[in-house]
């Protein structure tokens, strides 16, 4: 499972096994959602950096470390998820920072005093991020910018000068939801 090897590592053959059943199954390039907890977070993530193009959008859940991210502007709408109390925390949440230094339009969603457990309350928000992509045909150029510190919209100086800070929803719709599961 270490050392580049095992199912964390999409690129390495688990990615291509899960496409070549869904494209058997399916219409082949169906574009995927993505969800994992712990390893499976892993394996979300990494899928989405391996193959962006065919991921709609994806939720990385308290991941213990993180790989290498692709070049600027490439990801689709990421969800990075973590429990404040999981031990899992500053490494979930230095690689959110990284990949919207990056520009990638990713959601950072801190859950209050909850350690390496699956949150009722961030499950179904990532459920409603999902639906919100889809809804909007997986577009990062709709949606709100918020500040994941304030838990407000983005002022645009701050998407500009420090875009680690901020976050992005699929539609505004879901401001209020995020507000009262995200705890910074």
């Amino acid at each position: 499972m270490r050392k580049g090897r095992g199912y964390y590592y999409p690129e390495q053959g688990s990615g291509q096994l899960l496409l070549d059943e869904i494209d058997r199954e399916f219409d082949a390039n169906t574009p995927l959602l993505l969800y994992g907890f712990s390893g499976g977070a892993h394996f979300a993530s990494g899928f989405a950096e391996w193959k962006p193009e065919r991921v709609m959008g994806w939720c990385a859940y308290s991941a213990g470390w993180w790989g290498k991210q692709s070049s600027p502007n490439v990801s689709p709408p990421g969800l990075i998820v973590c429990g404040n109390e999981d031990e899992r925390y500053g490494a979930s949440l230095i690689y959110f920072k990284q990949g919207r230094a990056l520009g990638k339009p990713w959601l950072w969603l801190s859950v209050g005093q909850d350690s390496h457990s699956i949150s009722p309350q961030a499950e179904n928000f990532a459920r409603e991020y999902f639906a919100s992509i889809i809804a909007t045909n997986g577009s990062a150029d709709s949606g709100q910018w918020v500040d994941i510190d304030l838990k407000s919209n983005a002022e645009p100086s701050i998407l500009a000068n420090q875009p680690s800070l901020t976050g992005w929803l699929p539609n505004s719709t879901l401001l209020p939801e995020w507000r009262e599961v995200h705890q910074p």
